[in-house]
């Protein structure tokens, strides 16, 4: 696994005989979107204000990072924040709730509580 490789690296790599698939760890995976291979990127965890930001744009209104200070790394992902879009809108459109009373709601059943 490589963290943030030179792209020349990846191309070395590319070219070398190995039995083993080439895994990424980058923030900025467009700078190996020209390269022609097969990787694994994995995307560290967002910050809770980008975490925050990625949901308020698909929520189209603003949400607020301290929601999610306290969320384990493993849930600040895009996965996450999908889903958690998903859940907001369901609780604003079939239960009638507020923005912030459906995102309040919607963090707490998120992290398995109630």
């Amino acid at each position: 696994m490589l963290k943030e490789p030179p792209v020349e690296k990846v191309v070395e790599l590319l070219g070398s005989k190995r039995d083993y698939p080439i895994v990424v760890e980058t923030k900025d995976a467009g700078k190996y979107s020209f390269l022609d291979f097969s990787a694994v990127l994995r995307i560290p965890p967002l910050s809770p204000e980008e975490f925050a930001a990625e949901l308020s744009a698909r929520l189209g209104f603003e949400v607020a990072p301290g929601y999610f200070l306290d969320y384990p790394p493993e849930k600040l992902n895009l996965q996450n924040v999908e889903a958690l879009a998903r859940l907001v809108m369901a609780l604003i459109e079939k239960k009638g709730l507020a923005e912030k009373e459906a995102v309040s709601l919607a963090v707490r059943l998120n992290l398995g509580g109630l």
